[in-house]
């Protein structure tokens, strides 16, 4: 098999993996089935709601983001997996983009309304052993002056999560391998890629997806600490796929994650069978034990018919929550859902509104100060002779 060929081949199970639950994540070519020994098995699709279940975030989908200038050749098979700043008063995104013969770079991008968005072209592609044909997924997190970089790096066997910096967003200095494979058989024994970075009291905290096997489900959401940005602890999975029937039940990855100052939040890919993923709303106190809350976006046919790799923006009071979806096999494409800030939104936990809660409080609180003074005033007989 030829180079390219074979590196398509790998692309394709890679993204049909995440996204599509096999030996790696949804981002290239997602293809509709599964990769069988590098042919392509193209299924039927699977049956899809006519109309989507309601977001347990209000998330309301602004449609796709429109381009400016011409179309750039390092992506015209595709491009995939945002990663959305909002710095110095200009939205700027990270992500990948993709040849036919799946050579895959970063390309930068920026806006001035978050929705029309002017290209730039690659600012990082392979160069080392660790990322030799393919680096793709990133993250970046602005720390005072400088921009940190994460991303999946693929060398033709096996992802890793590898580092760089810049001054300015577009000149890059690789760092080397952040997150390394675990041991044969572990979590992230077979790929560990998909980076999602905090900044957190001091210390980054890294969610990543690690890929156990070929076969799903076979990713899950882990989590890793480090001080320095480079030298990382791994703290194991956080995050697992759901039991049968669930919307998450072939696999879980590519988890945003946002700290409010009290709470942790992630939105994040589940897997529900090898062709379709939703997005998924969970909580945290800490960032390790999670609770799943339900849909945070879900498919919507036919321009929909998968989405992921969310990229969550903070910004007035809103969250603007960046993704991917397609419609067929490769055509992938960037879209917007926005919503309400889950921390600044009003508690409506227990259907009862706010407002009703006050005037029974206003209402017990009169009744008692009308029976204490009854009390204190009403007549008293006189005591015994």
């Amino acid at each position: 098999m030829s180079g390219v060929c074979a590196r398509g081949v790998a692309f394709v199970a890679f993204a049909l993996a995440l996204s599509l639950g096999f030996s790696g994540l949804a981002s290239a070519p997602i293809v509709p089935r599964s990769v069988h020994r590098g042919t392509v098995t193209a299924g039927l699709w699977p049956s899809l709601p006519g109309e989507p279940r309601a977001s347990v975030l209000g998330l309301v989908r602004q449609g796709p983001l429109t381009w400016s200038g011409p179309n750039l050749s390092f992506e015209s098979l595709q491009a995939g997996y945002p990663s959305v700043l909002w710095d110095a008063g200009v939205y700027k995104m990270w992500y990948f983009g993709c040849t036919p013969s799946y050579f895959c770079q970063i390309g930068y991008a920026t806006s001035q309304d978050g929705r029309t968005w002017t290209r730039y072209g690659p600012v990082l592609g392979p160069s080392l052993p660790q990322d030799s044909q393919i680096a793709a997924y990133p993250e970046v997190v602005k720390v005072g002056a400088t921009y940190r970089m994460w991303y999946g790096g693929y060398n033709g066997s096996n992802y890793r999560i590898l580092a760089a910096t810049s001054t300015d967003g577009t000149a890059w200095t690789k760092l080397g391998v952040s997150i390394d494979l675990g041991l044969a058989g572990s979590q992230d024994g077979y790929y560990a890629v998909m980076p999602k970075v905090a900044f957190v009291g001091g210390q980054y905290m890294m969610w990543y997806t690690g890929v156990s096997k070929p076969q799903p489900p076979n990713a899950a959401i882990m989590l890793a600490t480090s001080r320095d940005g480079l030298n990382w602890t791994k703290l194991g999975v956080v995050l697992d796929h759901g039991a049968t029937g669930a919307l998450d039940s072939f696999g879980v990855f590519g988890g945003d994650v946002v700290f409010d100052g009290s709470m942790f939040r992630m939105i994040y890919d589940g897997q529900t069978n090898e062709s379709s993923s939703t997005l998924l709303y969970a909580i945290s106190t800490n960032g390790i034990e999670w609770q799943k809350q339900g849909i945070a976006l879900e498919v919507q046919p036919p321009q929909e018919r998968l989405v992921a790799f969310p990229s969550i923006l903070r910004l007035a009071g809103r969250w603007h929550v960046y993704y991917t979806a397609r419609a067929g096999v490769s055509d992938l494409s960037f879209y917007e859902a926005s919503g309400p800030d889950p921390s600044t939104a009003p508690a409506a936990e227990s259907g009862i509104p706010a407002i009703a809660i006050v005037l029974v409080v206003v209402v017990a609180g009169a009744i008692g100060t009308f029976l204490f003074a009854w009390y204190v005033s009403r007549p008293r007989r006189p005591p015994p002779a």
